[in-house]
């Protein structure tokens, strides 16, 4: 209850924060007060205009539905659509450092600050001059580092490949042996500083692939980060070894699509399934997203976008576009680029800040192993059909 109000005449306004309706609210008088009845969902909120004077104007009142029944819409598979390339992150290259021996493989970043001590320059960070703002020093000291990254494959990849990369042109890049060009670039992924280098599908293989990535390293180089092959594959993870090339994902069960051929996996999944209208003239139909694990949902009905979901309740109203019988329906969860970029390796996968330092952690706060975030319509959608009364 929402009371107070003193000296407002005017019939009390609820604003709908999601669409920007307007509704009488609904309050009574008590003791000479105004009392408005309302309710929170989780992490919901609401907007009250409380009128000084009296308004000829009039809304209308929020709907109050009563369930009717509920349709289940569990299947032991969903067929779906990425909205994107699956990703492969290669960040964890054997490595060497001018004339020295191979080391065994380090994450990406402590290797680009073991060259960096080896030149007796400053570790990068979060205060340092980024490099498209550095001047450079024609006089800068160099050293020939490798990174060789090992490129398990289970299965072929099919269709399309690429390497993503930033700043591709300071490398000599080989794969198995031949070279990849960093001049034919096919765009970029996910920022314009990632660009996507075509490769050959001829030259993978199953079993294990050489990556190998040479340069002259330098206080004017950019620095070394994360390289991503991206194509329409599977990725397996493995608790003491490099990730594996599966067969893509074409369907999907309810839980964790990490754990289902998408572990670094960041763009959008589209969760295709079927409801036969049955819902009568009085009747409205809701579909309510129990569990989801992503940052919100999209709703399509029969090709159109029927709204998203984003919150508590998480259910939309989808009768203005169903059809008489068969109806064909869309989950899309977006993606996060969480899993793709990172922090791939803290240990906390629930971080109150993430910074420069929260990718190089140490210690206890440091995990060898791939620290993903779960992903994916964790219980199959229900179908709750509603009376207003």
């Amino acid at each position: 209850l929402v009371s107070g109000f003193d000296g407002c005449k005017g019939i009390p306004l609820e604003v709908d924060l999601e669409t920007g309706s307007i509704y009488s609210a609904e309050y009574k008088n008590e003791g000479g007060k105004m009392v408005i009845s309302t309710g929170f969902p989780e992490l919901g909120s609401r907007l009250f205009i409380i009128p000084k004077r009296k308004t000829a104007e009039s809304f209308p009142r929020r709907h109050v539905y009563c369930p009717v029944r509920k349709v289940s819409l569990k299947r032991d598979q969903y067929p779906v659509m990425l909205s994107e390339e699956n990703v492969l992150v290669l960040d964890r290259p054997a490595y060497k450092i001018s004339d020295g021996n191979w080391q065994p493989p380090e994450e990406v970043l402590r290797i680009d600050r073991q060259a960096r001590e080896s030149l007796e320059l400053a570790a990068r960070g979060g205060r340092m001059v980024q490099p498209w703002l550095r001047k450079i020093n024609a006089g800068a000291r160099k050293i020939r580092i490798f990174l060789k990254y090992d490129i398990q494959v289970k299965t072929l990849p099919r269709g399309p490949l690429y390497l993503g990369m930033e700043k591709p042109e300071t490398f000599a890049i080989t794969l198995n042996g031949f070279p990849v060009s960093a001049d034919m670039q096919s765009g970029w992924w996910t920022d314009r500083s990632l660009k996507k280098l075509p490769i050959n599908p001829a030259i993978i293989n199953t079993g294990s692939n050489e990556l190998l990535l040479v340069c002259d390293y330098s206080e004017n180089h950019p620095g070394f980060e994360s390289a991503f092959l991206l194509g329409d594959f599977g990725v397996k993870l493995a608790a003491f070894a490099n990730p594996v090339i599966i067969a893509p994902a074409q369907s999907l069960r309810c839980g964790d699509w990490t754990r289902q051929g998408l572990p670094f996996y960041s763009g959008s999944v589209s969760y295709l399934m079927t409801f036969k209208n049955t819902i009568k003239k009085d009747e409205v139909c809701f579909i309510f997203l129990p569990d989801f694990q992503a940052p919100a949902a999209r709703v399509f009905v029969n090709g159109a976008d029927a709204g998203v979901i984003a919150w508590e309740p998480a259910e939309l109203d989808i009768t203005p576009f169903l059809k008489k019988n068969a109806n064909e329906i869309t989950v899309e969860l977006f993606g996060h680029r969480r899993n793709s970029h990172g922090p791939l390796h803290l240990a906390d996968r629930n971080p109150g800040w993430t910074g420069p330092g929260e990718f190089v952690s140490k210690g206890e706060l440091w995990q060898d192993a791939y620290v993903i975030k779960p992903c994916g319509l964790k219980t199959a959608p229900v179908i709750m059909i509603k009376k207003i009364l």
